[in-house]
């Protein structure tokens, strides 16, 4: 188990590598070189003057690179960063969404109501407990409808503001 481990770290201190060090130790290297090519005899050089050369442009090309990789790598965490803050407010009002206690409540109560009809039927009978069912059936049945309606306009909101597309929003689902 501990290989494993040990290799996502591995892999995590690879991926985390700085694109800035890079660059500097490529700087550096050309440096040298530039000293060489600036510090070596005309007349019998170290090393031949177009390999130097042609060593210099392939390191100016690969800075190059670089510096463009790093500004980009800088944009796309910077984008990163921006959808971060985005998600976590359009979260933040998602959940600030009121709960509606009050149907809560009235379901509650309607449950209550129903179970109070069936001691109406068995302590006094038919005519007090289909009363008590029927007033226990409205306030459940009303306490339902409103909480689905409530909840579909939190569903709506929250599909709103993550960009769900219409075809994963349950209840607007086209006949296929």
């Amino acid at each position: 188990m501990a290989a494993p481990t040990k290799r996502l770290e591995q892999i995590e201190n690879r991926l985390r590598g700085n694109l800035t060090t890079w660059k500097n130790q490529l700087l550096d290297v050309y440096n040298l070189q530039k000293n060489i090519r600036e510090s070596q005899p005309q007349e019998k050089p170290y090393v031949d003057p177009n390999t130097l050369a042609a060593h210099m442009k392939m390191l100016n090309r690969i800075m190059d690179e670089m510096a463009t990789a790093e500004g980009e790598l800088n944009v796309i965490d910077s984008d990163l960063r921006a959808a971060k803050s985005d998600a976590e407010y359009r979260e933040v009002l998602v959940r600030a969404w009121p709960m509606n206690h009050f149907l809560d409540r009235m379901t509650y109560l309607g449950t209550a109501v129903l179970g109070a009809g069936g001691a109406a039927f068995v302590f006094v009978g038919l005519d007090l407990a289909l009363f008590f069912w029927l007033v226990g059936s409205v306030l459940m049945g009303g306490g339902l409808w409103g909480l689905w309606e409530w909840e579909r306009k939190r569903w709506d909101f929250y599909a709103d503001q993550f960009s769900v597309e219409e075809h994963y929003r349950p209840w607007r689902r086209k006949a296929r």
